[in-house]
């Protein structure tokens, strides 16, 4: 004895398996912080090794090389994330997902699989309203870990 199923049935079974297909290869690919150019500060006033904009969730770097801008939000659900530990014990973990990212951005545990990804960054000699050089990071598309925004760093 078969069991047969009406055409509606059928249709539906089919496009919750793609539904589902879907779902799968969308938790299973890193999550995207959108394009955008989000304002950093003055030159003048980015003075510390280390800088946490935690109300867009960037990190600012500054070494001997330059400024690096990582993103401080989980590449599993985009969710901003926490700072624990410290020294160099310190790592970022989403509240949401449980993710959990060394200090540099490499993933520790999971789900998330995609480490922090890292952003350009840019001076404007002047712009109506800002104060002359200001800083501004290029959020949406990653560069490298080791890329730096090239400034003399004044002693």
């Amino acid at each position: 004895m078969s069991i047969r199923f009406p055409n509606q049935v059928k249709i539906c079974l089919f496009l919750m398996l793609g539904m589902l297909a879907l779902v799968l290869v969308a938790c299973d690919s890193p999550r995207q912080r959108p394009f955008g150019t989000l304002k950093l500060g003055a030159l003048t006033s980015l003075t510390e090794a280390e800088q946490f904009f935690p109300e867009i969730g960037i990190l600012l770097r500054r070494d001997k090389d330059g400024f690096s801008a990582m993103s401080t939000h989980c590449t599993f659900d985009l969710i901003p994330l926490r700072l624990e530990g410290e020294g160099a014990n310190k790592t970022w973990v989403s509240p949401s997902s449980a993710s959990r990212y060394a200090y540099d951005g490499t993933v520790l545990s999971g789900p998330a699989r995609s480490p922090l990804p890292y952003f350009s960054l840019f001076l404007t000699p002047w712009v109506a309203g800002d104060e002359p050089d200001t800083l501004f990071v290029k959020v949406g598309i990653p560069v490298l870990k080791d890329w730096r925004f090239a400034i003399p760093i004044s002693k």
